[in-house]
């Protein structure tokens, strides 16, 4: 009887622990997907899927091996390209604070999409353009558009830079006596430190009525387009029951939470990256605007029409984007894109070099705005301009000819306000 009367407090004993058990996990299953139905609304339908195969390859190794070998095929193809041309990459001349290119170079450009090669007018003064004299003739509005690859036309033949554009829409908006020369009076490559030193040796001889700006991209640049920023956690992990948490925390939404709400190393992490990465951007815009304001001085003294833009770019392939994956970018904006880069670095996944500099760029372009207003110069919204066509970018910050004529009619607009000549 005692026998029996054990086995039966033994057996009801093991169906709590099991009602018990089923109950605990029931509870997790029903708080998991309540954790994966809320933050898929608030984050998007991919969270759905968190913690599977599909979920880590959109958006961590999968993610960072394509990168590396994108990176890797189109750096294989730009070398050997630059290996057979004399491409405009290559600029030897050496001066005092930049390079440029020699007088009367002969360049190439090879096309993104065709693969033309086609020749770059280089002129006897190491620019970009036809023949000009020193010496700025009466009959003559000088400008000189001050900038770096995307100025120069990079992927542009001679007649569809902005800079060309800009002298055609000048001239057919303007009569009487006085004509409109604009001087390509850009490097590729340059970033603000060499367009300063450049329009203080050469620029300021040459005596312009205006000056232009648009750059930014090459002052962005941190890192290298193969570096990664993330936090992850098994290179942090100190235990066999720290690795089997941060596994169960890469697999249930629910885990992830508790581990994130009790301040666990990835979220310190991702708040350590943003600091630093908002601190490298106030440091780099810091700099970048010191030189810009050399400019605006020396402008103003010689009271020169300063007018500034900002720059519209992406973050991807600096060596071009192929036209099928151009079209992925019509009607996603730049804060759109800044927006993604900034969601996938604070989830602590992989971004490339290129996000992390885009993310720099923003700043650079914010900053840029700001002062402009403060200083009570004319400012040019090329970002807004082309941002619900930013199929338009040929590369991270490169313009196709459509594009360069709207920063071409953008610019002759603003510099047709200031009553240079009779419209």
């Amino acid at each position: 009887m005692a026998d029996t009367t054990s086995v039966r407090r033994g057996s009801a004993f093991g169906g709590r622990v099991a009602f018990s058990v089923y109950l605990m996990v029931a509870v997790a299953v029903l708080l998991e997907l309540a954790f994966r139905g809320y933050f898929a609304w608030q984050a998007g339908p991919r969270v759905l899927a968190y913690g599977t195969p599909w979920y880590r390859n959109a958006f961590s190794e999968y993610r960072k091996k394509e990168l590396l070998k994108q990176y890797a095929r189109e750096r294989l193809n730009w070398h050997a390209n630059e290996n057979a041309l004399n491409t405009v990459s290559k600029h030897d001349n050496e001066k005092r604070g930049y390079f440029k290119f020699f007088p009367n170079e002969t360049k190439y450009i090879k096309d993104i999409d065709s693969g033309q090669i086609f020749p770059v007018a280089i002129n006897s003064q190491g620019f970009r353009g036809r023949e000009f004299s020193i010496a700025k003739p009466d009959h003559v509005i000088r400008v000189l558009t001050l900038g770096a690859s995307s100025t120069f036309g990079f992927f542009n033949k001679d007649d569809e830079t902005y800079p060309y554009l800009l002298e055609q829409r000048l001239n057919a908006l303007c009569h009487g006596p006085k004509r409109f020369e604009v001087i390509n009076f850009a490097i590729p490559d340059a970033g603000v430190y060499e367009i300063r030193e450049m329009f203080m040796a050469e620029g300021l001889a040459l005596h312009p009525d205006v000056i232009t700006f648009y750059e930014g991209r090459n002052d962005s640049v941190e890192s290298r387009a193969t570096e990664f920023r993330q936090a992850d956690r098994s290179e942090i992990s100190t235990g066999w029951l720290e690795t089997a948490w941060n596994d169960a925390a890469r697999i249930s939404l629910l885990v992830r939470f508790v581990d994130e709400q009790a301040a666990a190393h990835a979220q310190a992490s991702a708040e350590e990256t943003l600091e630093s990465l908002r601190d490298l951007s106030a440091e780099t815009s810091e700099v970048f605007l010191f030189d810009l304001d050399q400019i605006r001085k020396a402008a103003k003294r010689r009271n020169i029409l300063f007018v500034v833009a900002n720059q519209q770019a992406n973050s991807k392939s600096w060596f071009g984007i192929p036209a099928a994956r151009r079209a992925d970018l019509k009607g996603v904006t730049y804060a759109d894109e800044l927006a993604a880069i900034e969601r996938i670095l604070k989830r602590g996944d992989a971004i490339s070099g290129y996000e992390f500099d885009f993310l720099i760029h923003a700043r650079l372009m914010r900053d840029l705005r700001t002062w402009a207003e403060k200083n009570t110069l004319p400012f040019v919204d090329i970002i807004g301009l082309l941002d619900q066509e930013r199929q338009h970018l040929v590369s991270w910050v490169h313009l196709d000819t459509y594009a360069n004529g709207l920063v071409a009619d953008a610019l002759a607009d603003e510099i047709l306000q200031h009553r240079l000549c009779r419209p």
